[in-house]
């Protein structure tokens, strides 16, 4: 499997400090403090508006992973680079100071956005092409029922996440 998961079950989130803000997420940086992970970093991507309390809004982001990571999955499989794109697994926890619910994930190094949901995409060849690649891949090999954009991650040497 190319999935980076948490293996962690507590983690102490910095919400003093807002490290990135999305369309419908705020992300905070923190560190694991219990499990595989422990003193590792981690971020936890908090929903601003709607059903931050809900099991069942959660549960449709999941589901959005899942088949994120089949086609990551299709896409590595059919080695059309001699790299592999792995995906970070999130994992719905809960703030134990007032329930809210929150993704929590690995901190991803060199993070840098590849393209957007509206058409925006990074220059640069290599790794830039290949997410847009990854992006077009996903659309016709579901005969155009999904497409992976708003593509982003961290590259090291062999791999991106």
């Amino acid at each position: 499997m190319s999935t980076r998961e948490n293996r962690a079950w507590r983690a102490e989130i910095f919400r003093d400090e807002l490290l990135a803000q999305g369309g419908f997420k705020d992300v905070y940086k923190g560190r694991y403090t219990g499990g595989e992970r422990k003193g590792e970093y981690c971020v936890s991507k908090v929903f601003r508006d709607g059903p931050v309390y809900s099991g069942d809004f959660f549960a449709s982001e999941m589901d959005v992973i899942k088949k994120t990571q089949q086609l990551i999955e299709r896409f590595n499989a059919g080695e059309f680079i001699d790299k592999t794109i792995y995906l970070n697994i999130p994992q719905v926890w809960e703030f134990s100071v007032d329930s809210e619910k929150t993704l929590v994930e690995p901190l991803i190094d060199n993070f840098e956005k590849f393209n957007s949901n509206t058409g925006w995409r990074a220059g640069g060849g290599g790794w830039y092409d290949c997410m847009q690649a990854l992006s077009h891949f996903s659309y016709h090999s579901t005969g155009g029922a999904f497409v992976l954009c708003d593509l982003q991650g961290g590259i090291i040497a062999m791999a991106l996440f």
